[in-house]
């Protein structure tokens, strides 16, 4: 009743209120009940921030602390078990959060979170509703991180991860990485915590922007990492892991190997010039002699012969790559 008289004020100062007090059960009702009633983009305008809304010493704002329940009730699909009507006003949502990236560490981190519920319960899709606002928010977050890339690599990661879905359904994810990769202090920094999520995005991108997607592969091809620290790998509230910074690195080069094949179906030109980059780097070789591909109408292989390791020695006369495409139509 409450919601349905929002117009007369009767709605957001009783939801802010509780979300300031002690009584977070209620508030997680509020949230709850709110996620499965929004459906125009403008239902979520009071919790948006205002530019350049700074953080809280110690604790969220009311409206933060909302945002960060309707995530976890996203999340729950009991208590949202459809999610398609609700997407619209979250996608502008996190997008508005997004945009206060280099002002807020707490307004990014909640349009990161907001993005992988997104992700979870509707997986984006090129003309869906809230289709751009998503991608939106992926590029204001890369390039809101950027502007203190110490501070945010961790918020980087998190929305780097998003690039696999964004960047083939959104021109200003893929502008955001095109900014990425010209950011060399930058990209230096973060290594391994963006380089596997660009690897996995060079399969969308190469359909779009080819040039974009060998970029991509480049600078995972190319990345050195010599820093010699500890970094978080995953874990939890008994058991935390841990990885090297270069062995972060080097799990992009494995998960470009990994998606060749499917960049061969997507744009065969691409493939064999990164594969050819791959070859000549001297990282990562194939387990066996043969790379089995596919494109439509046609199966076959990318094979190396026994002198790949003397070509990236620089032996290049006595190396060999092959592209064996057998029984393509006339």
């Amino acid at each position: 009743m409450l919601w349905e008289h929002r117009d007369a004020g009767l709605f957001w100062p009783l939801c802010l209120k509780i979300a300031g007090s002690t009584h977070v059960l209620a508030s997680l009702a509020i949230a709850a009940r709110l996620i499965n009633v929004i459906r125009a983009v403008d239902d979520l305008v009071p919790l948006e921030p205002l530019p350049g809304r700074t953080d809280q010493p110690n604790e969220l704002r009311p409206e933060q602390k909302v945002v960060h329940h309707i995530v976890g009730a996203l999340r729950a699909s009991t208590v949202l078990p459809d999610a398609t009507p609700a997407i619209p006003p979250l996608a502008i949502l996190a997008r508005r959060l997004a945009e206060n990236t280099g002002s807020s560490y707490a307004d990014a981190a909640l349009a990161t979170d907001l993005l992988v519920g997104l992700q979870l319960r509707v997986p984006l899709v090129v003309g869906d509703p809230g289709a751009d606002d998503r991608g939106h928010a992926v590029a204001a977050l890369l390039d809101g991180c950027r502007s203190d890339h110490l501070r945010m690599e961790k918020l980087a990661g998190g929305a780097a991860g998003q690039l696999p879905h964004t960047v083939g359904a959104s021109a200003a994810a893929r502008c955001a990485v095109d900014r990425l990769l010209g950011d060399h202090d930058t990209l230096q920094q973060w290594g391994g915590t963006v380089l596997p999520w660009l690897a996995d995005a060079i399969v969308p991108a190469a359909s779009h922007d080819p040039d974009l997607a060998r970029r991509m592969a480049a600078a995972v091809l190319t990345f050195r990492e010599t820093r010699d620290e500890q970094v978080s790998f995953s874990g939890g509230a008994l058991l935390a892991f841990n990885e090297s910074r270069q062995q972060q690195a080097k799990h992009g080069t494995y998960r470009l190997g990994r998606s060749l094949g499917r960049l061969c179906a997507a744009n065969l030109g691409v493939a064999t010039e990164i594969f050819c980059d791959l070859a000549d780097d001297g990282s990562a070789p194939p387990t066996s002699d043969q790379w089995l591909v596919s494109v439509p109408g046609a199966a076959g292989w990318l094979q190396y012969g026994q002198d790949l390791d003397q070509i990236a020695q620089g032996r290049v006369a006595g190396g060999s790559f092959t592209l064996r495409l057998p029984q393509i139509p006339a």
